[in-house]
């Protein structure tokens, strides 16, 4: 990672302060409407649901109404191209797996993120029906329930990458996205929650992600932070960081895992 030099420290512990708080809030107003069949709406072909709108509003009131003079970006609110300005911005996607949690499956996430100058300073991941909070800080390490984690180093793998534990879907396995013309020999578990599949590489629970269809910034701001922290290399298929607080939030494509793994997979795509 590039040198970085993030808000003071004082403001950056009263900030960590309220994002954890604002995230605690927000998993509990959308567990109030968990298993509970609540009222859906259709947004362009995706659902969205009344959890979504509360674990959102608990947000927004919390970490807007402290901070009027950050930017604001949520899939579930309109998005004040004023944020492009703002030189720290608010990032959250009131829940990551709305399908989900919707069908009173445990996957979901509440995802806040801080981006300073484009760089994620700050996240949280609650994933209330699991027991589970992930946070993190940059340069602050990752913290699963309040207990540090740190990866070792990436896994050992087969040439054919058969003994990488990957999360993901079938999409990552289709030949054309290889060198070699051949179809990955691997057999991706399926999480719902993009933040989550991020998240669990993070703590070792898989080896890899892999993310081929495009994604939003808000799905993977808070994710990345708790992964990188955690010492999981997060990156587009180019190899790069993305940069956050983009007039377009789309991301393409993405490949989460700790080195050597992660380089042997970039080295192997087309």
């Amino acid at each position: 990672m590039s040198p970085f030099d993030p808000q003071g420290q004082e403001d950056l512990d009263a900030d960590f302060a309220l994002l954890t708080e604002a995230v605690e809030a927000a998993s509990e107003a959308a567990m109030r409407h968990f298993g509970r069949q609540p009222q859906v709406w259709d947004k362009g072909g995706s659902p969205v649901s009344e959890g979504d709108f509360a674990a959102d509003a608990a947000l927004r009131e919390r970490l807007r109404g402290a901070r009027p003079d950050y930017g604001w970006m949520s899939e579930e609110s309109d998005d004040p191209q004023s944020r492009l300005k703002a030189r720290r911005v608010w990032i959250v996607d009131p829940i990551d797996g709305t399908r989900n949690y919707i069908s009173a499956h445990k996957d979901f996430g509440v995802c806040a993120a801080l981006v300073e100058d484009g760089r994620v300073v700050l996240g949280a991941v609650g994933a209330p029906a699991r027991g589970e909070f992930y946070a993190a800080r940059l340069g602050g390490g990752a913290f699963l329930n309040g207990a540090r984690v740190r990866r070792a180093a990436g896994p050992d793998f087969a040439p054919d990458l058969s003994s990488v534990r990957f999360v993901g879907n079938n999409a990552m396995t289709d030949w054309r996205l290889w060198r070699d013309g051949k179809k990955l020999n691997a057999k991706p578990v399926y999480v719902g929650s993009l933040a989550l599949r991020v998240c669990m590489v993070g703590t070792g629970r898989f080896d890899a992600a892999m993310i081929v269809n495009p994604f939003h910034e808000w799905d993977l701001a808070a994710a990345e932070i708790f992964a990188a922290e955690a010492g999981v290399r997060v990156v587009g298929f180019d190899g790069k960081e993305g940069v956050y607080n983009q007039p377009s939030p789309v991301r393409p494509n993405l490949v989460a895992a700790p080195e050597p793994l992660a380089g042997e997979i970039l080295s192997r795509m087309a």
